[in-house]
């Protein structure tokens, strides 16, 4: 079995507590652990580091890079000038560009993370050179570049790897009917479409998402569902409620494994 997880943007935070919850589940035993998003970004860190130095290290991304986040989410409120300004310069900087941020700035965050071999987490990507969609293990900072590969935030690593964020969403390549998969789809419907940037955005998700739900549906693997949608208004309450939610999601796997 392999467990699954991930997500668009801010969604891919819903798998902190299901990842939490899977690793403190006696009966759930697994090969690989796939990932893409700011999910893989989180647990490769939690992996060698304990749960507050991975969350301070994910708010430290969050901030660091919360403008493009917000653009890419839809998550700026039109309503306001200065959001306004922002959006379209964003949108102005896509046409020219496949990137708004250089590695560099993002490897500053990883100066006192320790780059060592990871065996058993892999980051599904689409390579854009060879056109089709991979897994991809290797060291632990190469990993979390490959996360957070962003479509219009970074540019691909090594000139070929994006984050599969925008294919399915979560991570759904070689799909396994003994798979566990963490589904925590966006629900497009809460978001807004007020000009050509949305738009397309919208268009991508809505295709990515139905995908997702296409491929789940095919082979029918285990699910553990979670509905409540992040944003960057809500991160605060939703880090205070992550005790919470990897408790209920225990109580299902407990259910699903006859722990």
């Amino acid at each position: 079995m392999n467990i699954r997880a991930g997500g668009f943007l801010l969604q891919a935070l819903t798998s902190i507590p299901f990842l939490e919850a899977t690793e403190e589940t006696d009966n759930v035993k697994f090969e690989k652990i796939i990932l893409n998003g700011l999910a893989g970004f989180y647990w490769i860190i939690r992996k060698n580091h304990d749960r507050e130095f991975a969350l301070r290290k994910l708010m430290m991304f969050l901030s660091r890079f919360q403008e493009p986040i917000k653009a890419m989410g839809r998550e700026f409120d039109l309503q306001k000038k200065y959001h306004r300004r922002l959006d379209r310069d964003y949108c102005a900087s896509w046409t020219v560009t496949d990137h708004v941020s250089g590695w560099k700035t993002f490897d500053a965050i990883l100066s006192d993370i320790s780059d060592v071999q990871i065996n058993d987490i892999y980051i599904e990507v689409i390579n854009i050179v060879d056109k089709k969609v991979e897994l991809l293990g290797g060291s632990v900072h190469n990993l979390l570049r490959l996360s957070v590969a962003f479509p219009g935030l970074f540019p691909p690593v090594e000139n070929r790897f994006l984050s599969s964020i925008y294919y399915s969403q979560i991570p759904l390549l070689n799909l396994q009917k003994s798979d566990l998969v963490h589904v925590n789809l966006r629900n497009t419907k809460m978001l807004p479409v007020n000009n050509a940037n949305q738009i397309l955005l919208q268009s991508l998700e809505l295709r990515s998402g139905e995908l997702a739900r296409k491929i789940l549906a095919d082979v029918s693997p285990c699910q553990i569902i979670s509905r409540e949608q992040i944003r960057i208004e809500n991160i605060s309450a939703f880090i205070n409620s992550l005790e919470t939610m990897k408790g209920n999601i225990k109580e299902q796997l407990k259910k699903n494994y006859h722990e």
